[in-house]
This record gives C-alpha cells, structure tokens and sequence, in this order.
C-alpha cells in the first residue's frame, strides 16, 4: 500500500512560512477538548502567542500569551504565526491518516480478516442463490 505523508517543506510553501517558522509552532490540547497553538516569536526571543480559534467570529486570532499582543494582528493584518498553527494542524492531520491507513492495512493482512471476510462474502453469495431460487419457484 503507497502513502502519502505530505512533507514540512510542502506544507511551508503552501502556507508561505519558513520551516524555523512551523518550528515554532507547537498544538496543546486544554481539558483534553479545545486546540489551540503556542507560537514562539522569531523577532521577540521568549515572548509567545497563542493561536485559537475564534466561536464568536468563526475565525483564527492571534492573542499574547506571555507579553506584547503580535504587531500584524493588532494591527488587522494576517501574521504568520495563524498561517504557522495551520500548517502544523494540516501536519498532525496528515500524521494521524498515515497511521490510521498503516493500521487498517495491518488488520487486512491478517489470517482473521481474510477468513471473516471469505465467511461474508460466502454468506452474500447463499442469499443470492436462496433470492435467485425463489424467484426461479415464482416463475414456474
């Protein structure tokens, strides 16, 4: 089985960011439920943003999460630290199709599967045939 696993080089050109950029990006899960993302500034050492998704308004914003809010966004612009969140979200996303797709094609291989699987397939066939010899009995 082939897979694709889009690369980070991809991924930064699609989203117009440097790989130090996606770097610096990083997913954190509160309570188990909502995803957000901690971006390092490159411009700012230590200081960090935090990249959420917005219910009221149905889009990303940019907060501070340790000091200065991000320039770009205070000031209505798009800043590269939403398109960077993106890029590691679609990455993750990627990740988990991968893994998903490895497991299913381990489960297939296995003697079980196949055995269910003839075991359906013989099952579908004997109705076909019960279906087909009815029908043969209504027409004669």
């Amino acid at each position: 089985m082939t897979q694709v696993l889009i690369t980070i080089a991809a991924l930064c050109s699609k989203h117009n960011i440097t790989e130090e950029q996606f770097s610096n990006a990083t997913k954190v899960i509160a309570n188990g439920r909502k995803a957000f993302y901690i971006v390092e500034s490159l411009s700012a050492p230590g200081q960090e943003y935090r990249v959420e998704w917005n219910d009221e308004y149905h889009c990303l914003q940019c907060l501070p999460h340790n000091g200065e809010a991000c320039k770009a966004s205070a000031n209505g612009l798009q800043c590269w630290h939403k398109r960077a969140a993106l890029a590691v979200e679609e990455h993750e996303q990627a990740k988990v199709r991968a893994r998903r797709k490895l497991e299913q094609a381990e489960i297939e291989a296995t003697p079980q599967y196949q055995a269910e699987q003839l075991q359906q397939a013989m099952y579908e066939l004997e109705a076909l045939h019960e279906e087909l010899l009815a029908s043969q009995r209504a027409t004669a």
